[in-house]
């Protein structure tokens, strides 16, 4: 519970401090782990908002939220890869970040794994 509301943290201070240098006028939006279909081209881009897309690439769960014994599974869809990101990134106005953590699959909360040695948490 502690990571969640770090978490929460995060993204209000990572709000917070972009908010100051455009005036406000941010958007983000976290695309790639749903498991829904998605590509840039279904996010309109106004040039006076500032941009930010973060990127889920993989999630230790199944589709039903359901914990994968340390089985990372690569869900991020194929309209969004390097060179999708190159071409989105030419407006200054648009920042790209990868998540290296998940939120939740479908309407179920996250399940917190507190390894032992941090480094062998994932089996692939």
């Amino acid at each position: 519970m502690v990571q969640l509301h770090l978490s929460f943290l995060f993204v209000a201070g990572f709000a917070f401090i972009f908010q100051q240098v455009c005036e406000g006028k941010v958007m983000m939006e976290y695309i790639g782990a749903s498991g829904v279909s998605i590509s840039f081209d279904q996010v309109p881009i106004n040039d006076e908002i500032d941009f930010h897309f973060l990127l889920g690439f993989a999630i230790d769960a199944d589709a039903s939220g359901n914990f994968q014994k340390r089985n990372i599974l690569t869900i991020l869809d194929i309209w969004i890869n390097p060179e999708s990101v190159a071409a989105i990134k030419k407006a200054t106005h648009v920042k790209v970040m990868a998540s290296l953590s998940g939120w939740s699959v479908g309407a179920k909360s996250p399940t917190l794994v507190h390894p032992r040695k941090k480094l062998r948490k994932m089996d692939n």
